[in-house]
């Protein structure tokens, strides 16, 4: 119930961006999250993000 693993893969590599939208996202619905990126491979097309809600 307060934990995600969410995969992210793109081309384009930007999942710096996917970051920002899930720390906005957060912020706007006033919750608390602890987010850790992983990538996967050497080019950043493909990050893992684990991500925790804290009370």
């Amino acid at each position: 119930e307060t934990e995600l693993v969410l995969n992210y893969k793109s081309a384009r590599c930007m999942s710096h961006v996917c970051l920002g939208l899930i720390k906005g996202c957060a912020n706007h619905f006033e919750q608390k999250l602890d987010i850790h990126m992983k990538p996967l491979n050497e080019t950043g097309s493909e990050v893992r993000f684990n991500i925790t809600l804290v009370s």
